[in-house]
């Protein structure tokens, strides 16, 4: 997971899951393909400008580039499958251009994530999966508008810097952008100012971090971009209400 944007690029035969609990990841966006299974609970997901609600079984298709973030409720249990293209080559050929109108289908319990382990068998199950949302589902071509070109622009640079120094004054610089201008398409697109965004980008991943790995919470407060202990303490109390080691504590 740390971090999605990678996912895809590193590797032309990239194959990853993993599960999640009750979470929130804000928009973003990679190359790879993502799936999304809702095992246990509710999910409301967002892609692009189209906002759905995922409920048990039920599993969600984005395309490579597209816009998303989610919301988990209380006791929602979730799947995340993050693939490279190449892997369903084909099928990335002929769909490069275009985008499901209907990416939520059922998930099928003859799709055993645990039990994939080969080349092989990854590439059957993705091509299943493909061959059911092809079933189901039409296609509309991409239309990519020049803010959503900055836009993306703005997310890269967040995943370039969150580690260390991240403002909208640094972006701008860097991306030669009037700082006025991006800020409002920024509160426009994500709903919140650029601050809570890289607030929120950083907690997502302290939180994986406090699951997957024993980093101390001084070492994840370093790794996301916090310069004292103090913000980083106060920063995640505020958006998950616990604090680091509660949240470690309650996930082990």
């Amino acid at each position: 997971m740390a971090f999605f944007e990678h996912y895809g690029t590193e590797s032309d035969h990239m194959f990853h899951h993993f599960n999640l609990t009750r979470t929130e990841f804000p928009l973003h966006f990679h190359k790879a393909f993502e799936l999304i299974i809702v095992r246990q609970g509710k999910l409301h997901l967002a892609i692009d400008d189209h906002a759905y609600t995922l409920l048990p079984n039920e599993c969600a298709f984005i395309f490579s580039h597209q816009l998303h973030g989610f919301h988990a409720e209380q006791h929602t249990e979730m799947s995340i499958l993050i693939f490279s293209p190449e892997l369903i080559g084909d099928f990335a050929m002929d769909y490069q251009h275009l985008i499901p109108d209907q990416p939520i289908f059922t998930w099928s319990e003859s799709w055993p994530l645990e039990e994939i382990t080969t080349h092989y068998q990854q590439k059957s199950l993705l091509y299943a999966i493909c061959d059911r949302l092809i079933s189901q589902s039409t296609f509309s071509n991409v239309h990519s508008s020049t803010k959503k070109q900055v836009l993306l622009q703005l997310f890269s640079y967040i995943d370039q810097h969150y580690t260390t120094t991240c403002t909208l004054k640094g972006a701008s610089q860097s991306l030669q952008y009037d700082y006025a201008y991006l800020s409002k398409l920024f509160s426009q697109f994500t709903q919140m100012p650029f601050t809570h965004y890289v607030n929120y980008y950083r907690i997502a991943h302290a939180r994986y971090l406090l699951k997957n790995t024993s980093l101390s919470v001084g070492q994840i407060a370093d790794q996301c971009g916090y310069q004292t202990l103090r913000s980083f303490h106060r920063n995640f109390k505020k958006i998950t209400q616990q604090s680091p080691k509660a949240y470690r504590t309650h996930i082990v």
